[in-house]
């Protein structure tokens, strides 16, 4: 009997540390690996027989506002234009720079273009003041509402003066 209880004590030791293999891992670079992943429709939707269509901001059209075009007599000049194109939404900013010794008062307004040249909406449709240290530059954004947009006017003038009571 004690040999038994031994012998099945013994049994159960060595099962319960036996080793299960485990699958070969194979590394990135082999070639059957390669050659399943580039076969034609293996890859669904990124095939190269259907492509991502073109970013309409990749080739900038002639229509808008451009870089170093100045406002009031040469004192403030656009110093940069960064574009944005996010989900379809065409936005802009714009750096404004102020080339003269005293402090600019004004007012901006984007208009957004479509290829054809016609306006489109932009989010915040009305003029906005700010203003510019000497010698400084200030940043000003906006966004169109509607897709469709490739290029924005930037349109600046002095504010307005108050309406009298």
């Amino acid at each position: 009997m004690r040999n038994c209880a031994l012998a099945f004590v013994l049994l159960v030791s060595c099962s319960s540390t036996r080793k299960t293999k485990e699958p070969e891992r194979r590394e990135a670079s082999d070639p059957t690996l390669l050659t399943r992943n580039t076969q034609p429709g293996a890859t669904g939707d990124l095939g190269t027989e259907r492509t991502r269509p073109g970013s309409k901001t990749i080739d900038w059209p002639g229509l808008g506002t451009a870089e170093n075009t100045t406002f009031l007599n040469g004192d403030i000049v656009v110093d940069r234009i960064l574009r944005e194109d996010g989900e379809n939404m065409y936005g802009a900013r714009v750096r404004l720079g102020n080339r003269s010794s005293r402090i600019q008062r004004l007012e901006f307004r984007f208009v957004f273009l479509d290829p054809q040249g016609s306006r489109l909406l932009p989010v915040r449709n009305r003029w906005h003041s700010i203003m510019i240290e000497p010698r400084g530059v200030l940043e000003v954004s906006d966004a169109c509402r509607v897709h469709g947009a490739v290029a924005f006017e930037l349109f600046v003038r002095k504010p307005e003066a108050a309406a009298p009571k």
